[in-house]
């Protein structure tokens, strides 16, 4: 275990994609979290998460953002991760990551991000944008998908809560500003990381037949409740796998809200399912 602990702080990257954003109007920001309380919460990570609030790089709409999905401070995985960081820029380039202890499962391709595990926590994923990493996805740094991501989980929850669903879940996620030292040498320095629980999920081709098998109509209830209301992908094995607890987990929340479509399901239902899955589009969802 590494013993040594020092208190984070966040370097957050500029781009020109938000370089208009000192101007937003605060509406903006409405639903997301008030700018005043942003201030409170300034104060209040400003011991622990300096850069957070003085590095120049930041802008304040950034933090903005950023801020209702930052790690909470009284974390018992806050300490273990200023240790990680603090003893190296792990996210420099592969080679960095891999000697901070970092085990790589897998890269996205078309998100351009790096879904990895370490021995200090190991029942938490990580999803990391690389300091090495130039390609950018529809001109939006990596920090703001991050970000994304936990908004559409916190946003799923809220709707899984609501519709009192059984057979879905969806992970926590937080944000953990990088600290300014050591500094990257990379091209792409980054601001955060995006950390979540484990939902131990089981092998792709068992989730290609839960889908067949497990599925019942009471489960399509719940998923045509959860992707009418914009959460989840129609691409189920994928992005909506069986887990080792019996449930389905929302694993893909980059997009908060988005316009589903609910006939690309049916091509991973039993011919049962999909005739009961057919009947939910006609009906708006009346079983």
């Amino acid at each position: 275990m590494i013993s040594k602990l020092i208190p984070a702080t966040a370097l957050l990257l500029t781009c020109s994609f938000f370089d208009c954003a000192y101007s937003a109007p605060t509406s903006q920001y409405e639903g997301v979290c008030k700018l005043s309380d942003i201030d409170k919460s300034s104060r209040k990570h400003k011991k622990h998460f300096p850069g957070l609030v003085n590095n120049p790089l930041i802008t304040y709409p950034m933090r903005a953002l950023m801020a209702p999905y930052i790690i909470p401070i009284d974390s018992p995985l806050k300490p273990i991760l200023d240790s990680i960081f603090s003893v190296s820029r792990a996210t420099q380039n592969r080679q960095t990551f891999a000697e901070a202890g970092f085990v790589i499962l897998f890269s996205q391709e078309s998100s351009y991000i790096v879904v990895a595990k370490h021995s200090e926590l190991p029942d938490y994923i990580f999803k990391v944008y690389l300091d090495s990493e130039l390609r950018i996805k529809k001109k939006r740094p990596g920090w703001f998908w991050l970000k994304s991501r936990c908004e559409g989980a916190k946003r799923a929850k809220r709707l899984i809560t609501k519709g009192k669903i059984k057979h879905f879940v969806v992970p926590d996620k937080w944000i953990y500003p990088l600290p300014i030292e050591p500094i990257s040498e990379g091209p792409s320095p980054q601001p955060i990381i995006l950390i979540e629980p484990d939902m131990h999920l089981v092998k792709y081709t068992e989730t290609v037949e839960a889908w067949k098998t497990v599925v019942t109509t009471d489960h399509l209830d719940e998923l045509y409740y959860l992707l009418s209301n914009g959460a989840g992908s129609n691409f189920l094995p994928a992005n909506i796998p069986y887990t080792k607890d019996g449930k389905f987990a929302l694993i893909d929340t980059e997009y908060p809200k988005r316009k589903i479509n609910l006939h690309k399901v049916t091509r991973h239902l039993s011919d049962e399912m999909q005739a009961y899955w057919e009947h939910l589009i006609k009906t708006n969802g009346k079983g």
